[in-house]
């Protein structure tokens, strides 16, 4: 296991945050990740609505390419489509539908391993580096 790997104190920390969070179910959730977060784990699709886009999150390992996603996105008729899995970070606007893919911040399979999160703000969607905060890749939602 990871030394960085504490799904505990992640678990506490999630349950202090005072924002409503979205869950979708990813390939390591479990029933007891259920029982000690405040937050569900929801289905492997969540729908939501913000900045007048709607979007379509899912962990991303019921994929099997980049050609699936694309897919469900338009199946879906997503703005923006938010998946995971790969630990890589994408940021792209294709046929008008924005896909985010955030990396991750402690687990990267980048090759130079640096950790990333994604930032929306207001009409913005930035991915960053966890170490610098500089801008990986940027998009605005509303070009």
């Amino acid at each position: 296991m990871l030394a960085e790997y504490d799904p505990a104190k992640l678990a506490a920390d999630l349950n202090t945050l005072p924002n409503t969070l979205l869950f979708a179910h990813g390939n390591c959730d479990s029933e007891v990740d259920n029982m000690v977060l405040k937050h569900p784990i929801q289905t492997p699709y969540v729908f939501a609505h913000l900045a007048g886009k709607r979007i379509v999150l899912s962990h991303g390992h019921y994929f099997d390419d980049a050609d699936e996603i694309k897919t469900v996105a338009q199946r879906f008729k997503a703005d923006v489509m938010i998946y995971g899995h790969i630990h890589i970070p994408v940021l792209e606007r294709i046929d008008n539908i924005i896909y985010l893919n955030p990396g991750s911040p402690a687990q990267s399979k980048t090759a130079d391993n640096r950790g990333t999160v994604a930032i929306w703000q207001k009409n913005t969607i930035k991915i960053i580096y966890c170490d610098t905060d500089e801008i990986v890749k940027q998009v605005n939602i509303n070009e």
